[in-house]
C-alpha cells in the first residue's frame, strides 16, 4: 500500500517474480572453517576477478555487475528470464575451486522497494506531463482516478 492505495496483491513468490529484480549472484573467495580466508585464496581471487566477470557476461549477457561491493566480492543482478543459462554458467564456475558461489532470489523487501520506486516514477512522470500540458495536481489526480475506474 502507498498513500492509501493497494499497489500489489499476491503471494510472496508472485510479488517477487512480478516486481523483483531477479537473482543475486555473489562470488567470493572460499573460506576455511578453522581460519579466516587465506591470503593466497584472496590473491588468487583478485587476480582472476576480471576473468570471472567475463565468464558471467559470456554466459548471461543481460547480467548486471554491481560495482558497489567489497574488493573480494563479485555481485551480479540476473533477471528471472536467464534461468535457462544457469547450468552452463555453473559448469564453467565449478572449474574455479577457490571460489564460493551464492545465488539468491531477490527478497520480498527488494520487490516492495521496486513497487514504491515504480509508483514514484509514475507520479513524477505525470507531474512533468501535467506541467507541460498545464494541468494542476488536483486535476491530475482526478484524471488518474477516472482512468483507474475504467
Amino acid at each position: 500500500m502507498s498513500k492509501g492505495r493497494l499497489l500489489a496483491l499476491g503471494t510472496n513468490e508472485f510479488i517477487k517474480k512480478n516486481f523483483g529484480i531477479g537473482y543475486q549472484l555473489r562470488i567470493t573467495p572460499k573460506t576455511d572453517m578453522q581460519q579466516q580466508t587465506s591470503n593466497s585464496s584472496i590473491q588468487t581471487f583478485l587476480s582472476t576477478k576480471g576473468e570471472l566477470i567475463d565468464l558471467i557476461h559470456r554466459n548471461i549477457p543481460e547480467a548486471t555487475l554491481n560495482p558497489q561491493t567489497a574488493e573480494d566480492t563479485i555481485l551480479f543482478l540476473i533477471p528471472f528470464k536467464s534461468q535457462t543459462k544457469f547450468v552452463n554458467m555453473f559448469q564453467d564456475l565449478n572449474e574455479y575451486e577457490f571460489i564460493t558461489i551464492n545465488l539468491e532470489m531477490n527478497s520480498l523487501e527488494d520487490a516492495f522497494v521496486n513497487i514504491g520506486m515504480d509508483e514514484e516514477q509514475f507520479i513524477e512522470k505525470n507531474m512533468e506531463n501535467n506541467i507541460k500540458t498545464g494541468l494542476n495536481v488536483r486535476q491530475s489526480h482526478k484524471i488518474k482516478e477516472i482512468s483507474e475506474r475504467r
